[in-house]
């Protein structure tokens, strides 16, 4: 993940969202991508330096015929977009997902399952780990309870 400038990555940060929805719907819900990448790479040019200025120009043309493009060759592009995004701003990790171009099936990813995803400690867990969280939180519901 990079680091990057943060001018620079706040001018390219509008390309995140599109691609968190491609993470969730599929490459293949995605429309007018290359038109905004293509706005954003655009004012992101005041921003950058003469390294990154390339990089811009790779990003810019990785969604070239995106909107036209076959489900493989969109599957493909979206992973040159991710990579070289990811060469100038921190890609967050749902997203580098998509560098990996996909073999068959959907371009989205796979869902977790609802034990994968559910939280690893409950509450009264974490509370009966940490004596300091459930003393202070003791004690502020007893205040609470208190003022009624």
């Amino acid at each position: 993940m990079a680091q990057g400038d943060p001018a620079l990555s706040l001018a390219l940060s509008p390309l995140l969202q599109p691609l968190r929805f491609a993470t969730r719907a599929g490459i293949e819900r995605l429309t007018g991508l290359e038109a905004l990448v293509a706005r954003v790479v655009e004012q992101a040019r005041a921003y950058a330096t003469e390294s990154s200025a390339q990089r811009l120009d790779r990003l810019a043309q990785s969604v070239r015929g995106f909107d036209e493009a076959s489900e493989a060759d969109r599957r493909t592009a979206m992973a040159s977009l991710v990579r070289e995004l990811g060469a100038l701003l921190p890609i967050p990790q749902e997203i580098s997902a998509l560098a990996q171009p996909m073999s068959g099936g959907s371009a989205r990813l796979p869902s977790m399952s609802q034990e994968a995803s559910a939280p690893m400690l409950s509450l009264s867990h974490l509370l009966a780990s940490c004596p300091f969280i459930e003393n202070e939180l003791s004690s502020l519901l007893f205040r609470v309870d208190c003022r009624r």
